[in-house]
């Protein structure tokens, strides 16, 4: 990421901010869908205390974005990427993938993954664009109707050398 949005880790006292960035993030999606997607409610203080929140700030030091992951195995899974919605479109959420996959690679995954509701099918077209395939569908374990499109990357040893 350039230095106009500087990354780094979380802290516990990014925890407001990150929760407010990520309802903020996700409203347009609460309106369209009619629900809060998972993050929203998330315990982002979870990730924050075992270290797979990371953010990204602007240069007032508040928050632009933020990208929480999960170890999944041998995967790094994305729980989350949030970016503010002033900033939105520019470039950020890639960013903080591209930033994610870093990390993953050098934790030694040989895949990122991440999950999405299908009905946020612009999400769906951007992580396709950034190099993501679909890798399955399944019910939503939380929203009967729902569907839940699985998604994954590469990104092992062959990341590492980019």
């Amino acid at each position: 990421m350039d230095a106009q949005y500087p990354i780094r880790a979380a802290t516990p006292a990014d925890e407001p901010a990150i929760a407010e960035l990520t309802r903020q993030a996700y409203a347009s999606w609460v309106a369209e869908m009619g629900f809060a997607p998972m993050p929203v409610n998330a315990d982002h203080g979870r990730f924050i205390r075992a270290d797979l929140a990371w953010v990204a700030t602007d240069g007032d030091g508040s928050l632009a974005a933020v990208i929480e992951m999960e170890p999944d195995g041998d995967d790094w899974t994305v729980f989350s990427v949030a970016v503010s919605p002033s900033l939105q479109g520019k470039g950020l959420g890639p960013a903080m993938l591209d930033f994610a996959e870093r990390v993953g690679a050098e934790r030694g995954h040989p895949d990122i993954k991440l999950y999405t509701n299908q009905r946020m099918a612009r999400n769906i077209d951007l992580y396709r664009h950034l190099g993501y395939a679909v890798t399955g569908k399944r019910p939503s374990p939380r929203r009967p109707g729902d569907v839940i499109v699985d998604m994954a990357k590469p990104i092992g040893v062959e990341r590492l050398k980019t």
